[in-house]
């Protein structure tokens, strides 16, 4: 795990999010986070299509795993469709 600067830091949390998503510190903890769920989407299993999802962004640039839910195209759709994973969810 690299120590990330300050400056360096701040640039990751102010620059546009599509910019973010191709900075060497993402892919790294993106494909951190696909080995973690052995490359299948955290709630249906599909190895599919597989997107790292934020499930906040309060710590971009310095993500923890927690922060982190892999999940096939199919369900990251369905989650921002509804802002869940089901309509039955409360």
């Amino acid at each position: 795990k690299k120590s990330v600067s300050f400056e360096r830091l701040e640039q990751l949390r102010t620059m546009p999010y599509p910019k973010y998503l191709q900075s060497e510190e993402w892919k790294e903890k993106r494909m951190v986070a696909l080995q973690r769920a052995e490359f299948r989407c955290q709630i249906c299993n599909s190895r599919e299509e597989l997107r790292v999802h934020h499930r906040t962004y309060e710590r971009r640039g310095a993500e923890r795993m927690k922060d982190l839910t892999v999940l096939c195209d199919v369900c990251h759709g369905i989650f921002h469709e509804h802002g869940k994973l089901t309509k039955e969810q409360s």
